[in-house]
């Protein structure tokens, strides 16, 4: 737990002035020019879900879009480190999630609301791919739950894809 706890207070000492940032670039676009653009131009309705639930229920504040997306940015460490502790050494997978949690390839994913979809669609990739990692035997239960996160993410975003066939690798590999 103590391991968690390091991970939430380094995400948030990282990532808190973000909250306090406005809209910028596509985020302008997105959510307060919205009423002059065409509503979807992918076919991306789970991350358009989220979208809308945060916009219908907070309205167009950006701290709110940061809020999230810092929290699934977060979550998404943690289910890493978890995921990676069934591979590795405790204080290995700290450190491998720790360098995911500051790296600064996420800034962009973390800092933009407009790039919601890459926090959201991870953090349920890593969901699905972690319920089929964290027992030995699968049950059908698991096996269907796993499989419609991952059929979500893919709803998120097409790179999701990705997360079936790393579902596929380790099946071969593992099991």
């Amino acid at each position: 737990m103590k391991k968690i706890w390091i991970i939430i207070f380094l995400g948030l000492l990282t990532y808190t002035p973000v909250l306090f940032n406005g809209f910028v670039w596509d985020d302008e676009v997105m959510f307060q020019k919205a009423a002059s653009i065409p509503a979807n131009v992918y076919f991306r309705p789970a991350i358009s879900a989220v979208y809308s639930t945060i916009y219908n229920l907070f309205g167009p504040r950006p701290f709110f879009f940061h809020f999230f997306q810092l929290i699934f940015h977060i979550a998404t460490v943690i289910l890493i480190y978890y995921l990676f502790r069934r591979f590795f050494k405790e204080t290995i997978s700290l450190i491998l999630a720790l360098i995911f949690l500051v790296h600064p390839a996420n800034v962009e994913a973390v800092s933009f609301a407009s790039a919601m979809q890459e926090v959201a669609f991870t953090l349920i990739g890593i969901t699905g791919l972690y319920l089929f990692v964290s027992s030995e035997n699968l049950s059908i239960t698991k096996v269907f739950s796993a499989t419609l996160l991952l059929l979500i993410a893919l709803l998120m975003k097409e790179t999701a894809i990705v997360f079936f066939l790393l579902v596929f690798c380790y099946l071969i590999l593992f099991k």
